[in-house]
């Protein structure tokens, strides 16, 4: 078994840094290009496109993987899927970004964090500021932990956020998984976020995939980034 990270946006590889010791097997987490051990590529200029050629090359010489993807990865993964069809054990959409295809991202998120994301794109880059990003990302989280996750955050380039996805690679036939957690005092919450919301966004991709409204992280970073690996880890096994 191989496990294949890709990580969300405003985020690196180091965002499975707590994670990664706790998986059995091989496992690779990229950098997508223009953050981390790629910072050399000029952010503004990735596209969807890069992203997915990035994943594909960090998957050389890996077989049976289990493919996961968290948060902005979802639409990446669409591109991956039908290019690994043949290697792929398993694909998990952690919360991810799913929106209708041909429309963008930014479309998905909810309305008063669009806000907030669209104030802070300047120059071809998004940029989280600290304190804002505590309040959208770390609302579930103690102190060390809301640290842990804010020193993580990088710039993105804000074309990823604008360019109309593909999900075209939906239909590649491989089995996935959308996994949910109980929350303690609200029900069903998406690993990824907040509580979960099935909203209007909310529907059936291909066998089992459902898209989940942006913009809801905090419940990831508490309980898969930070202290999830075995829960993550039951999943990914199954």
């Amino acid at each position: 078994m191989s496990y294949l990270l890709v990580h969300g946006g405003g985020m690196a590889a180091s965002s499975w840094d707590r994670l990664v010791p706790l998986l059995d097997g091989t496992v690779v987490a990229p950098d997508l290009p223009g953050r981390g051990s790629r910072a050399d590529v000029d952010i503004t200029t990735v596209t969807l496109s890069d992203c997915a050629d990035a994943v594909v090359a960090a998957a050389d010489g890996l077989d049976d993987i289990t493919l996961v993807g968290h948060s902005m990865a979802g639409v990446s993964l669409a591109r991956v899927m039908p290019r690994l069809a043949s290697r792929l054990h398993h694909v998990v959409f952690l919360a991810a970004v799913v929106p209708e295809d041909g429309t963008r991202v930014l479309d998905q998120i909810d309305p008063q964090v669009r806000v907030y994301v669209e104030e802070s794109i300047a120059g071809g880059i998004y940029h989280q500021e600290r304190e804002p990003a505590r309040e959208i990302l770390c609302n579930d989280l103690d102190a060390e932990q809301s640290e842990w996750v804010l020193d993580r955050i990088v710039p993105d380039s804000a074309a990823l956020l604008a360019e109309p996805v593909d999900l075209s690679g939906l239909a590649t036939d491989v089995h996935r998984a959308r996994p949910l957690l109980r929350s303690r005092t609200a029900g069903e919450v998406g690993p990824a976020g907040g509580r979960g919301r099935p909203g209007p966004a909310g529907r059936p991709h291909g066998d089992g995939v459902t898209a989940r409204r942006a913009g809801q992280d905090a419940v990831l970073h508490r309980r898969l980034l930070i202290g999830g690996g075995p829960w993550l880890r039951l999943v990914l096994s199954r």
